[in-house]
């Protein structure tokens, strides 16, 4: 008699709620949903609405993604509270009363506070605190450029690359000394130096497409749906390997 082989059992789609779907992210993220081949599929979308019972066909979300506004995360975060839902902010900008709404989803559900969902920039900001930790006497300088509608000044990917090095022994820039350049139509540009007395490391990131963003934050999202109820980071997607359940093609 012969064994009776496992059957291959297929993996069910990511459900996802978008917070803020109309927008220039949202619209990326769409269109990214729609690349996965039915890995993910949209089950409901808004701007600061409930979801009120579950998605699309009363399908409830697996996560709670949001590209939006201050406003919008805060309503995203409200939702989740309530219904328990995995929550990934992606939006810029949050005030520390916003941030502080955002992260007392951890209590009930793991929740993402992720300003750049760029898997490049997640190994960028390891790659920057490993270089600060192995030359703690080299300078450190930091630049980024943006769009001229972009709000924040110095951005929040800057602000975590310096927060990297902080993170490695060195002194970083401050806030006032990281360069900022806003021009033209640029999606985003870093560039971390770190400068001793005979040599210099460049460690630079450059945003070619929007779609960057949106192909990272369903990376996260679907990662972010295993963890247990607490406050995760992008580093601590990196620090597992990076495994997900989501494939998408290009």
């Amino acid at each position: 008699m012969h064994a009776t082989q496992p059957r291959n059992t297929p993996t069910p789609p990511l459900r996802v709620f978008l917070q803020g779907a109309t927008g220039r992210m949202g619209t990326q993220v769409r269109s990214a949903i729609e690349r996965s081949n039915g890995a993910v599929v949209l089950v409901g979308t808004g701007s600061t609405q409930a979801i009120v019972g579950g998605g699309a066909g009363g399908e409830t979300p697996d996560v709670i993604i949001d590209f939006s506004s201050e406003v919008g995360a805060v309503a995203a975060a409200g939702i989740s509270l309530a219904h328990r839902t995995p929550l990934l902010v992606a939006t810029t900008g949050l005030s520390d009363a916003a941030r502080s709404e955002v992260l007392a989803v951890a209590l009930v559900a793991p929740v993402m506070l992720a300003p750049n969902t760029s898997l490049g920039v997640a190994v960028m900001r390891r790659l920057v605190r490993e270089a600060a930790r192995c030359l703690p006497r080299f300078s450190i300088t930091i630049s980024e450029t943006h769009h001229t509608r972009k709000r924040d000044r110095p951005s929040g990917t800057a602000l975590s690359l310096a927060e990297a090095a902080r993170e490695g022994g060195n002194r970083s820039p401050s806030r006032d000394e990281i360069e900022v350049i806003r021009e033209g139509e640029v999606i985003g540009h870093h560039e971390v130096h770190l400068t001793g007395s005979f040599e210099r490391l460049s460690l630079v990131h450059d945003a070619q497409d929007r779609a960057l963003f949106a192909e990272g934050a369903l990376h996260l999202a679907a990662w972010l749906v295993k963890q247990p109820p607490g406050a995760w980071t992008p580093d601590d997607w990196l620090d597992s390997g990076g495994h997900g359940r989501l494939s998408t093609t290009p």
